[in-house]
């Protein structure tokens, strides 16, 4: 439409259909990608929604692309092309990053009651983070905090609020010095689980992280609307 093409069903591949659940937390989404087999003699006129213009299948990592095109739906292309593919995608408009040890590109949630499997963001290299943030969950052992100084100092800056996911009840104390003046918040972590591989979870029960009643608090929550996890100011 945007181009002005007109295209039969002849000049068409349906290639994969994506549903998304809350995008941006404000709609759920149907779309059915389509490629276009017709070659064009010439480049589309300008439109006010945007220009048309050709890119190399590299040059897709440079461009400004929404997260779960990137991350989900261009992969399941190259990887289905010529053939058909079909995903959903449960996104609520928050950027989530994990810092790990071990690279992984998917999240997976073994549960009877509320399985999960999504496309994951992961570094390993705490000089790639582009910080400071609003959040940091932190879940690693307490006697491994040290560990993890590089990541939090460019995670962390005076206006970050970071949530000690961890055992202990010191965690001002003990993360206070590695997370450049930002607030410590101590939490409750309920939730029954197993680690089988990077990323990978069995699920048994319970889903709960209980935090204290603040505003900031509060805001955190807003991050994930719908969530089945519940967070529990």
């Amino acid at each position: 439409e945007e181009m002005g093409l007109r295209l039969g069903p002849a000049e068409l591949r349906l290639t994969g259909i994506v549903s998304e659940r809350s995008y941006l937390g404000q709609a759920h989404w149907l779309m059915f990608l389509f490629e276009v087999k017709l070659r064009l003699a010439q480049v589309p006129p300008p439109h006010r929604e945007g220009d048309f213009a050709f890119f190399k299948r590299e040059d897709l990592g440079t461009l400004d692309l929404p997260q779960t095109d990137r991350d989900y739906i261009w992969p399941a292309f190259w990887e289905h092309r010529g053939g058909f593919f079909a995903a959903h995608a449960a996104a609520h408009g928050t950027s989530v990053l994990s810092a790990a040890r071990r690279p992984f590109t998917d999240y997976v949630v073994e549960s009877e009651t509320h399985p999960v499997r999504c496309p994951a963001r992961v570094l390993i290299d705490p000089s790639r983070v582009e910080g400071p943030v609003p959040f940091v969950l932190v879940a690693v052992k307490s006697h491994h905090t040290p560990d993890i100084a590089d990541w939090l100092d460019r995670l962390c800056g005076p206006g970050t609020v970071v949530v000690a996911a961890q055992n202990g009840l010191e965690a001002a104390e003990r993360l206070g010095p590695y997370v450049n003046g930002a607030s410590v918040v101590q939490s409750v972590v309920y939730c029954t689980t197993e680690l089988i591989a990077p990323g990978h979870t069995r699920h048994y029960g319970a889903g709960w992280l209980w935090v204290p009643d603040t505003p900031e608090m509060h805001r955190l929550a807003r991050l994930f609307p719908e969530r089945v996890a519940s967070i529990r100011p």
